[in-house]
């Protein structure tokens, strides 16, 4: 299992102002590629990192927010060759559906609505979990393949059914200091004690934790819930195995 984080800014003011990029993040399981939730920057990233979205076999929107989905069309057309290969998955909620141009449903070979709750099986089984947030229906993902399992929290404020899931390795979005609604530290400490997964991963930071320190709140993570947690930063390659985790940067 190899994760590349293009982008691990989140929130607003970090978008408008790119401290960090929203580009979204790349997972590779099972020899299939998948990207989750491109925002502004994630074809530039691409490029920057010579990364092609042609590689894509798939593409995860979590949400219809701009951080999460404003360049959703830029890389379904990557993956599908320029629209002249109908190949590829897209999977999404309700809400981003409906305002998605019916141009780019028709691109793919397979176009997904999933509310929570429902599973899907594409050679890796995709399981939509419930969230509380600003759009009603957004979702996070649970990812089953035979080299491990993967739960994306998305953004959400913690309820009881996410600290029953369980997952290898947890990618959390950890926008905000306090939760309030959002998932902050207190949130993400109870999710990494209620699941202990492997590996707890940080992403999407806001520009409170950014001046915080997000090394810092995974230090104190580590050393409250004994779970191995880790903040990671644009460029950053992290690869998986049962027993060890390489990390790694592109240039």
């Amino acid at each position: 299992m190899e994760l590349i984080f293009l982008g691990t800014g989140g929130g607003r003011y970090v978008m408008m102002d790119q401290l960090r990029s929203t580009a979204g993040f790349q997972l590779g399981i099972d020899k299939k590629i998948i990207h989750f939730d491109p925002g502004p920057g994630a074809l530039l990233r691409y490029s920057q990192m010579k990364l092609s979205p042609s590689k894509l076999d798939g593409i995860i929107i979590s949400h219809v927010h701009t951080e999460h989905s404003s360049e959703a069309g830029a890389l379904i057309e990557g993956m599908t060759y320029g629209g002249k290969t109908k190949r590829g998955f897209v999977i999404t909620n309700k809400t981003f559906s409906e305002t998605i141009s019916p141009y780019y449903k028709k691109l793919p070979k397979d176009f997904f609505i999933l509310s929570a709750g429902r599973e899907i099986d594409l050679g890796i089984k995709i399981k939509a979990i419930k969230c509380v947030h600003g759009d009603p229906d957004t979702i996070g993902f649970l990812i089953k393949g035979k080299e491990g399992s993967l739960y994306y929290t998305s953004d959400t404020g913690l309820i009881e059914e996410q600290l029953k899931v369980r997952a290898d390795v947890v990618v959390a979005n950890l926008t905000a200091l306090k939760g309030d609604g959002r998932m902050g530290i207190q949130e993400a400490t109870q999710l990494a004690n209620g699941i202990k997964p492997r590996k707890m991963i940080l992403t999407h930071f806001g520009r409170k934790v950014l001046s915080y320190g997000p090394e810092r709140i995974a230090k104190d993570m580590r050393d409250s819930t004994g779970v191995d947690v880790l903040a990671v930063r644009d460029s950053q390659l992290v690869n998986l195995e049962l027993k060890q985790t390489v990390l790694g940067t592109f240039k």
